[in-house]
């Protein structure tokens, strides 16, 4: 059986309904496919791929490996491991007990120094004639999976510049470098560990194949001999071409930025006269976070003509909860005349229920549930991602009466833009905002990079999907640093628990995780174990929070 077949039968989205890695894989595995392999995947989830190996490899043993416990899991030729990849004693420790593997693959943390760490740690450990392969390396070039660099991709040249820079040819393959360096007629020196290990690498859109070097491969490719006279012609022709072309390249590269920076930089006082004939939505979707509410609307209030505020009667994962907002609006009357209020009492149960409601939908229901049918971003079990997808769809409603040139910010509770940062309107382009994040207390910074809150006219979203707006994969961004705050997971472990209960990365909802909460507050360490690190300051945070510091004293971490 074809390996997307089985891939589109367990719904894992290397299938060709999602990310189609399967043609490549297809590629590179069939002539292993009844091999009796050991096989290591990074990065579990729901199971789904896990599944799709063992099928496809019968002969198999399939290992996975996640930071959150998945011995549920476990059956016949699949054993779940608990820890992270980027930590060297976990990884040794299971290759010890269940390598070495034929095959590694990282569909991890897709944290770019992750994939670098788990690489450089594991590939020396792959067997013989194994293939290394990596998921989802688009993500080194986002700056929430990148930290400011691009570590793994640049991994990755430099091990195609040291099996290829050093001018080595061919006939350089590990025996017969010495006849290699005698009619180059240059001393090259030994191959390093790299040189001779690595035996190709394949490079494809989102994903490569790391092939180590197969136990006694000393055969080489003849190299027809040619003129030495004509090859130094040769490089000296290139090596000139080539420094013309880069000096070109350059020069063309700072006058486009030159002139970019003067057509795309108006001033403040331009945007704020543009600023009194457009009007400014902030839309975000509510569950119970009243304090963090009040400072939103405090912080954005100056600077906002209506808040779209969407809340649901059931949570995304089909409880029963409060309109909380609702049940409190005294505490807010000072903004109620401004604030468009969206009531969810229709969440769905099914895919099925959706369509079975189309046919008597107004068209901005069909509009939505059309979206919510059609995305390949919900796994067709987890209907809590469903909900939540829903209730983000319903933004849309609380935009009804805006015009295409009317600004719209559209974010979650706990992501507030920065209002001083100066964006042009006037552009046709969705801004992504890059906002500090401050986690469990409103001084907690976090290492964490993060692009929360997208802004664009409303003539370029109002008839796209509003969760396809928030997918790196699908909308592509103008990013603006200096965008705001995300003050994630604020207000304690009982409130940490409930949302954890109530949203959609269901994966973190186990008795383990919510029993350590407290402890990994005391400790500053992340809850689910991704490795973020944390310290006080409140040096940039919006002067409405430092200025009521006494207000919200339960939110502030004391210094230690």
């Amino acid at each position: 059986m074809k390996l997307d077949t089985i891939a589109l039968k367990y719904n894992t989205d290397k299938s060709s309904s999602f990310h189609n890695y399967t043609e490549k894989y297809e590629r590179y595995f069939s002539p292993l496919q009844n091999e009796p392999l050991r096989i290591l995947e990074i990065g579990i989830q729901n199971g789904y791929s896990l599944k799709t190996w063992k099928e496809y490899f019968p002969n198999a043993h399939i290992y996975g490996v996640d930071i959150v416990d998945c011995s549920h899991m476990n059956e016949e030729r699949i054993t779940t491991l608990k820890g992270s990849q980027n930590d060297l004693a976990f990884l040794k420790k299971i290759n010890d007990l269940h390598g070495p593997f034929d095959i590694i693959i990282d569909d991890g943390s897709h944290y770019s120094n992750d994939m670098r760490i788990s690489f450089d740690f594991l590939f020396p450990l792959l067997k013989k004639g194994g293939i290394y392969a990596v998921e989802d390396i688009h993500c080194c070039y986002w700056p929430e999976f990148s930290d400011g660099g691009t570590a793994f991709m640049d991994r990755l040249k430099e091990l195609m510049d040291a099996t290829n820079g050093s001018g080595k040819c061919g006939l350089a393959e590990i025996k017969n470098i010495a006849r290699d360096q005698a009619y180059q007629k240059r001393l090259f020196g030994e191959m390093d560990w790299w040189e001779k290990n690595i035996e190709s690498i394949h490079l494809h859109r989102s994903i490569v194949f790391i092939y180590k070097q197969s136990p006694g491969t000393d055969d080489v490719p003849k190299m027809r001999p040619r003129s030495q006279l004509f090859a130094r012609v040769w490089r000296f022709v290139g090596k000139v071409f080539r420094r013309l072309s880069n000096e070109a390249r350059t020069f063309y590269n700072q006058a486009l930025s030159l002139t970019e920076f003067f057509k795309r930089a108006p001033s403040r006082q331009v945007i704020t006269e543009y600023r009194k004939n457009i009007k400014v939505y902030d839309a975000f979707i509510f569950f119970n976070e009243l304090d963090l509410l009040e400072m939103r609307l405090e912080i954005l209030n100056d600077h906002v003509d209506h808040f779209v505020l969407v809340e649901a009667t059931r949570t995304f994962t089909g409880n029963p909860k409060p309109l909380y907002y609702a049940d409190n609006k005294d505490r807010f009357a000072k903004f109620n005349k401004k604030i468009i209020h969206i009531i969810v009492d229709d969440m769905p149960d099914s895919f099925q229920e959706l369509q079975n409601r189309y046919t008597s939908a107004s068209s901005l229901d069909k509009e939505i549930i059309d979206d919510c049918m059609t995305t390949a971003n919900i796994p067709k079990d987890q209907m809590q991602w469903l909900r939540e997808f829903y209730q983000k769809e319903q933004i849309k409603k609380g935009l009804e009466d805006v015009h295409d040139v009317d600004m719209c910010y559209i974010s979650d509770i706990d992501e507030i833009w920065n209002p001083a940062t100066l964006i042009d309107y006037r552009r046709d382009v969705i801004f992504k905002m890059q906002e500090l994040v401050y986690a469990y207390y409103l001084n907690n910074r976090s290492s964490e990079s993060w692009y929360g809150t997208i802004a664009a006219k409303y003539g370029m979203i109002k008839h796209k999907s509003i969760n396809h707006l928030d997918t790196p994969s699908i909308t592509r961004y103008v990013r603006v640093a200096n965008g705001g705050w995300h003050f994630t997971n604020q207000g304690g472990a009982e409130k940490i628990r409930a949302k954890i209960e109530a949203y959609g990365h269901q994966e973190f909802n186990n008795a383990e995780i919510k029993a350590k909460i407290e402890e990994q507050m005391k400790s500053n360490k992340d809850f689910v174990g991704r490795g973020f690190t944390f310290w006080i300051d409140e040096a940039d945070l919006p002067s409405y929070i430092t200025n009521n510091k006494a207000k919200y004293s339960t939110y502030f971490k004391d210094h230690e």
